[in-house]
């Protein structure tokens, strides 16, 4: 007898919620996967897509009662929540396809003050140039008043206080742009609802783009309280 998998509706998120969803520890990313590997060009072109309003791909998630995963621990080089321990019926929501470019997006959007730009030889402190509209990574000798720090794109507050820096209107009026087309930017989360370890695996295996090689093996080996 086949027990077929459950794929609900693609739901229609905001950015920020999904990144909320990271930060308040419902949505883990399991350490089956690759850690993060993208170069800086690839990080870049996210956010200008962003800005564009272009599509970056959909978000395809398990939910699973059953299983509870290692997950990692740090996203983007910020610390996560860890998952909670196991309660009956009660289901976990694990990230099968979209770790690099989630990673991407709460390392450069969610980063605070006080934890540092560079993390594990990766370089967070993203930048957006005001007068050139482009996106970049900036050397330590450099520094103008008219480039943004990214991580204020999706924080009212620090976008309030970085405001009054500038001396152009015209330069407050991209910056208050570019905050709205992150602010209102959408993305489809698609969920795999099922308890069947070998369909979660074939689904993975199927929709991993990037060509990662993964096994059963590979899947039963980041069970962290399964037999």
């Amino acid at each position: 007898m086949i027990n077929y998998t459950s794929i609900s509706e693609p739901k229609i998120r905001y950015l920020y919620q999904i990144l909320n969803q990271i930060e308040k520890g419902t949505l883990f990313v399991p350490k089956f996967q690759r850690g993060f590997v993208w170069k800086d060009q690839q990080r870049l072109d996210l956010l200008h897509s962003i800005k564009f309003g272009l599509p970056i791909g959909s978000l395809l998630v398990w939910e699973t009662t059953q299983y509870g995963l290692l997950t990692y621990d740090k996203l983007g080089g910020l610390p996560v929540p860890p998952i909670p321990q196991p309660t009956p019926g009660v289901a976990r929501t694990y990230l099968l396809d979209g770790h690099q470019r989630v990673s991407t997006l709460f390392g450069t959007l969610k980063r605070p003050d006080n934890i540092p730009q560079k993390v594990d030889d990766i370089d967070w402190g993203i930048f957006y140039d005001l007068e050139e509209e482009i996106f970049l990574f900036p050397k330590r000798t450099q520094s103008k008043p008219t480039w943004m720090p990214a991580r204020v794109l999706s924080d009212s507050l620090a976008l309030w206080e970085f405001l009054p820096t500038l001396k152009d209107k015209e330069l407050v009026k991209r910056a208050n742009q570019l905050s709205k087309a992150f602010l209102e930017y959408k993305m489809v989360l698609i969920s795999i609802e099922t308890d069947n370890l070998e369909q979660a695996t074939l689904a993975f295996k199927r929709i991993n783009s990037s060509g990662t090689e993964m096994g059963d093996v590979d899947m039963v080996a980041a069970l962290s309280w399964s037999e």
